[in-house]
């Protein structure tokens, strides 16, 4: 294994209504042994903090004390720089969409891996596990490792709040089939430690691996005699193969591991998911991967038993069968058992305030992180939307006709009528969401309309997902027109008006790939880039090939 140091590298129609290592040992900061409650949580919090996480909590107390002693300007710096540090650790949260966007810097990868403390991001290179600054693009540091590298724990990306969570440790697993390892290291790129993975225990078909947070590992286990692989003469054999009664997709086992000594943390608890095909359980396309597809002669349907998913926040199956999900500690994160309710990744996320919102039925759960249930909504689906930090109590709940903003005890503040909505935006002053052809804010209060975007005629729009500033909010709007493909741009509004303020991006031209998910990792604002632009269908198993920084001109 080698190591390198340094180194560069819409248009709408407007109408205006009014973690570093501790001295517990634990790579990630965790618990010592014996250490328990809400102090010591608390603690540990604070060991795992960047630099720049426990500088803005000494601003503040700064800010307070240097008011009551007369210090005003410099409490006015110091406010500031709070302010700067709130956007840095808000979900979605970007330091300025003030100006038209343009590229800052842009690096091709081979793949995502994870979030580093003080702003740094963790790709995969080849045989190289690379990190670079988010601001900048500059390269921190590299070690290599070996071919076929995956490395976390890698955020989601329909989770802002996971591309809040810096790692201390980054889990690798690498190698060729028969020679597969793993290695965890530190935030700074340091080995501590590496195990080869017996192939009679973590290879095959029936067998997966996925690097998980806390220099964990995830391995599932399926019992199962479908074929690993079957090749078609026809499409009708495709029917004939795997819809033949009696043919079931078997059992799974999914248990998180400590990658360098594999003692076993925890088994996850899983459930089967209501009406299995097992065609479900095979990738349709004619190269293996395109699941969507259904090969024609000589196609192939390669065997697809579910994705392991190791992030920041939580360890899940997403199976073909069955589903589950938990905190690294433990605790059940709710099970998806009717994926037509639950059409969308993720299922499961964290939330801002230690909470986490889970799947119930087809409504949601919102729960502390000791498993606690706070809010039970058998109806309504529990949005974790881009803010600004200052969103305030409440939650906010779309339905299929409807969106909702409830009180911490469950009480209906308001709500409001839209096709299939999703909550992109949440301030302190404005709630915005978006359905077909309709974008709207609300004020967070009472409901009332601030102002709606709709369009008199042209083609169907969405809007996929956001993130803000707290004044502005930038978007990926999908369009389909009445001939042709459908089209991705960016476009960027004032939140208090609805007005475009910035030339929109068009995505799917030059470096920058069509996709559905903005990020913002440390104040900035990312634009991942899939493999074979595989924006429509982009899920947690998908390849990122791509990464692009956007800030507005002079920022």
């Amino acid at each position: 294994m080698g190591r390198q140091r340094g180194g560069e590298v819409v248009t709408f129609d407007v109408s205006h209504d009014a973690a570093d290592p501790d001295a517990t040992g634990h790579p990630d900061g965790g618990p010592a042994p014996g250490r328990t409650g809400r102090a010591v949580r608390a603690v540990e919090r604070w060991r795992r903090a960047g630099r720049r996480q426990r500088r803005t909590a000494l601003g503040i107390a700064a800010v307070a004390v240097l008011v009551l002693t007369g210090g005003a300007v410099a409490a006015g710096a110091l406010a500031d720089h709070v302010e700067t540090d709130r956007l840095r650790t808000a979900p979605g949260g970007v330091l300025s969409l003030d100006g038209a966007l343009t590229e800052v810097w842009h690096a091709d990868v081979d793949g995502l891996a994870t979030v580093l403390p003080d702003g740094g991001l963790a790709v995969v290179r080849g045989a190289d596990l690379v990190a670079l600054e988010v601001a900048t693009g500059a390269e921190r540091w590299r070690t290599t490792l070996d071919d076929r590298l995956e490395c976390g724990p890698r955020p989601r990306l329909g989770s802002g709040v996971e591309w809040t969570i810096p790692v201390g440790t980054v889990t690798c697993v690498h190698g060729s089939d028969g020679a597969r390892a793993v290695t965890v290291l530190d935030a700074d790129g340091d080995v501590v430690g590496r195990r080869d993975l017996d192939d009679d225990r973590y290879g095959g078909p029936l067998r997966a691996v996925a690097p998980a947070a806390h220099g964990g590992l995830l391995v599932a286990e399926h019992d199962s005699d479908l074929p690993a692989q079957v090749t078609f003469a026809s499409r009708r054999q495709v029917f004939a193969e795997l819809l033949r009664p009696g043919l079931e997709p078997g059992s799974t086992q999914v248990r998180l591991e400590d990658a360098l000594t594999g003692e076993r943390r925890q088994t996850l608890d899983l459930a089967a998911l209501s009406d299995v095909v097992v065609s479900d359980c095979y990738d349709l396309g004619a190269d293996g991967r395109s699941g969507d597809a259904v090969p024609g002669p000589g196609g192939r349907a390669v065997l697809d038993l579910g994705v392991l998913l190791g992030t920041p926040s939580m360890v899940a199956f997403d199976g073909c069968a069955v589903d589950g999900g938990a905190t690294y500690d433990g605790v059940p994160l709710g099970y998806a058992t009717d994926r037509s309710t639950w059409p969308d990744d993720p299922v499961r996320q964290p939330a801002p305030g230690d909470r986490f919102v889970v799947p119930q039925g087809s409504g949601t759960i919102v729960q502390t992180d000791d498993g606690t249930p706070v809010l039970e909504l058998p109806d309504l689906r529990v949005e974790v939307p881009a803010t600004d930090g200052s969103s305030g109590s409440g939650q906010v709940a779309v339905g299929t006709d409807r969106v909702v903003a409830l009180a911490d005890d469950g009480a209906q503040r308001w709500e409001a009528a839209m096709d299939d909505p999703q909550v992109l935006v949440r301030t302190a002053d404005v709630v915005v969401a978006g359905g077909w052809n309709l974008l709207a804010a609300y004020d967070p209060d009472d409901g009332s309309e601030r102002w709606s975007l709709a369009p008199d005629a042209g083609p169907r729009r969405y809007v996929l997902s956001a993130t803000t500033d707290g004044e502005r909010m930038t978007g990926v709007l999908l369009e389909f027109p009445a001939t042709g493909p459908a089209t991705f741009s960016l476009f960027t509004i004032d939140l208090r008006t609805g007005r475009e303020v910035a030339p929109r991006v068009p995505l799917g031209d030059g470096r920058l790939g069509e996709t559905g998910q903005l990020v913002a990792v440390d104040g900035h604002l990312l634009v991942p880039e899939f493999a074979d632009r595989e924006a429509m269908t982009a899920g947690p198993g998908s390849a990122v090939v791509g990464l692009t920084v956007l800030a507005p001109e002079g920022v």
